[in-house]
């Protein structure tokens, strides 16, 4: 995952050149728009690496304790 990761900032580094370079704002457009989705999608990759080097975690404020401790109730019947 990290070549993509690596690809993916070489791709957004060449559009920005390109982007400077080009003229016609249609095309800027184009470019900036092709940016953004790259630029989210290294977001994705990103986090989704770094969920999976630091391993699944608990959401929510519950610890992972409190998640595994069985809850007893009683009920006094009169």
């Amino acid at each position: 995952m990290a070549n993509k990761i690596e690809e993916l900032k070489m791709d957004i580094a060449e559009l920005e050149v390109l982007e400077k370079q080009a003229v016609r704002q249609k095309n800027k457009d184009v470019l900036s728009i092709e940016i953004r989705k790259l630029l989210s999608e290294l977001a994705r990759l990103e986090e989704q690496t770094r969920t999976n080097r630091e391993g699944p975690t608990v959401s929510s404020g519950t610890s992972q304790t409190s998640l595994n401790k069985r809850s007893e109730y009683h009920l006094a019947l009169p």
